[in-house]
């Protein structure tokens, strides 16, 4: 494997490099680094390292918005209902708030702030584990196809839920409810 670094500015160094030939065709990547020439040699060390492993990821400037609704189209194997709620929380939760960043720039940092807007309007933290778990499935779902090299939601976890106690009616109010929902369709 080979790579080259150019200067291209005072502090900005053009990455060339190879990846692995596809049906006998040279493959060639660029990335641009900004800093020292030895931040631009530990970024090409990290990309070969990357290429090796298996983990390298071509670059995309789709959005989280595109890729969720991509995915929401696709998901087969999925019941009708749960594809509602699915799309339910992608729409109400996830986009509005993650929807414009570009998936491969998406952080762990960019995860963990999206819970406190969502509670602070409201949500309960059930609803905002549903949507994370939403999230962590998609992104799971990039990783295994090579659009993404990690699946930063798998990295944050959504917050705790509330354990309450439930509240189980005596035989003397069950037989008030029933008096009371006598005739009633329920």
């Amino acid at each position: 494997m080979r790579g080259t670094i150019s200067q291209r500015g005072k502090n900005s160094w053009q990455l060339k490099y190879d990846l692995p030939r596809e049906n006998g065709i040279r493959r060639q990547r660029y990335a641009t680094v900004t800093g020292t020439y030895k931040d631009a040699q530990r970024e090409l060390t990290r990309l070969f390292g990357a290429v090796d492993a298996g983990t390298h990821v071509d670059p995309s400037n789709m959005t989280l918005a595109e890729y969720l609704r991509s995915w929401l189209d696709g998901a087969a194997k999925v019941s009708p209902k749960t594809l509602e709620r699915y799309d339910e929380l992608a729409t109400r939760q996830v986009a509005p708030h993650l929807g414009a960043l570009e998936l491969q720039k998406l952080r762990p940092e960019h995860v963990e702030q999206w819970h406190g807007p969502l509670l602070k309007t409201g949500l309960a933290p059930r609803t905002v584990g549903h949507a994370h778990r939403l999230l962590a499935l998609v992104l799971k779902y990039a990783v295994e196809n090579g659009t993404l090299a990690r699946n930063v939601a798998a990295i944050r976890k959504p917050p705790a839920a509330e354990a309450r106690e439930v509240e189980i009616l005596t035989a003397g109010q069950i037989a008030e409810v029933r008096t009371k929902l006598a005739g009633h369709t329920l």
